[in-house]
């Protein structure tokens, strides 16, 4: 079985980044895209089929236009499958490809949100751009909802994006979990330490976590990653002896880190899944996270962490709540949790849906 796998770019250790990995490991892929950060993926990535489209332009509007062009012109008829990660720009490639599996990883808030909100960690959301905007997206929700009309089969990372799918774009779709390697995690005794995993940009408000920090200064806090946000948040830090950056990790430093902390702190705006949070619960660590998107899907409250307020006081009153003896009691709980994420039950589902798919179209 020969797939083409298609994602805007490659640019982090995210949960794109990760879950293109997973497809490339397990299948005979071929991952299209616009743009490679080499120095910022995993490394892994250098013994797959990686082809580079290129973005043609950094201008606002017509990058993105140039990016939909280019993944609508591929002739991918070579492949048995077409497996484009979105619904962005890849999506166009199913125009003339079939068969075709979206895989909604996200949706972004300025398609179906409404109000001033929808603008917020947006780069184009600046008051002067919105009316171009607004016009913008209201041609893209268009041509999305004919789009995703023609795809063979949709495939949702989570019960959240599945009912935004179904409410904004009226399709019924299947729900398969971003992977995570279970075996490769494993549980310390904690080390006094609560963690925050992300990207260092506006909209993960890793800047709220650490703002919390500074009024709790007898809680330590590791903040890993790597991205615009450093400076400000080292400054927001000040000279505050209990929070440490580490900047981005290597894979292995990175399971020490999940195994030795108390509890996982993640504050991502309108997340539709959080692979990090899966991770920390496979090292028998519970989450604190806020109430909306699909953390309540990956926090059962007091079994597996604890859902709070989108506050800096909302983050103080979870961690006061999840103790390093608190946290110890969820070990086990966490550690099934996050065993329904494991890789060979997302290989089992998109196996049956992969072979579901070939069959029908030699018919």
């Amino acid at each position: 079985m020969k797939i083409a796998f298609l994602i805007d770019s490659l640019e982090a250790r995210g949960g794109g980044e990760k879950v293109a990995y997973f497809f490339a490991k397990r299948y005979d892929v071929d991952i299209y895209t616009a743009h490679v950060s080499w120095d910022k993926i995993l490394p892994e990535f250098k013994r797959f089929r990686v082809h580079e489209l290129g973005r043609g332009t950094s201008a606002p509007f017509l990058q993105q236009e140039l990016m939909m062009r280019k993944f609508r012109g591929l002739d991918l008829s070579e492949y048995d499958v077409v497996v484009c990660h979105g619904p962005t720009y890849s999506t166009y490639a199913a125009l003339n490809n079939h068969p075709s599996v979206l895989m909604v990883a996200g949706i972004s808030p300025l398609f179906y949100k409404t109000g001033p909100d929808k603008y917020r960690y947006w780069p184009l959301g600046k008051p002067y751009l919105r009316p171009a905007v607004r016009l913008w997206a209201a041609r893209l929700r268009r041509q999305d909802k004919q789009l995703i009309r023609q795809i063979d089969a949709i495939v949702c990372i989570s019960d959240y994006t599945r009912g935004i799918m179904k409410k904004y774009y009226g399709v019924d779709s299947t729900v398969i979990h971003p992977p995570i390697e279970a075996r490769r995690y494993y549980n310390r005794k904690n080390k006094g330490y609560y963690l925050t995993v992300d990207r260092l940009i506006p909209e993960k408000r890793v800047d709220m976590v650490v703002e919390a920090f500074t009024r709790m200064p007898d809680k330590k806090l590791v903040v890993e990653g790597s991205g615009p946000e450093k400076e400000r948040l080292e400054m927001i830090a000040g000279d505050a002896k209990n929070i440490t950056f580490v900047g981005r990790v290597d894979s292995k430093r990175l399971l020490n880190l999940y195994a030795n902390c108390i509890a996982l702190i993640n504050m991502g705006y309108y997340q539709d899944w959080s692979m990090v949070m899966i991770e920390a619960m496979a090292s028998g660590k519970p989450g604190i996270g806020p109430r909306h998107g699909a953390y309540n899907e990956m926090i059962d409250e007091g079994r597996t962490g604890t859902l709070i307020d989108e506050t800096v006081d909302g983050i103080i009153g979870g961690v006061t709540r999840i103790t390093p003896e608190v946290a110890e009691k969820m070990k086990r709980a966490c550690t099934l949790k996050a065993s329904k994420c494991d890789e060979k039950i997302f290989y089992r589902k998109w196996d049956k849906l992969l072979h579901g798919l070939i069959e029908k179209r030699s018919r």
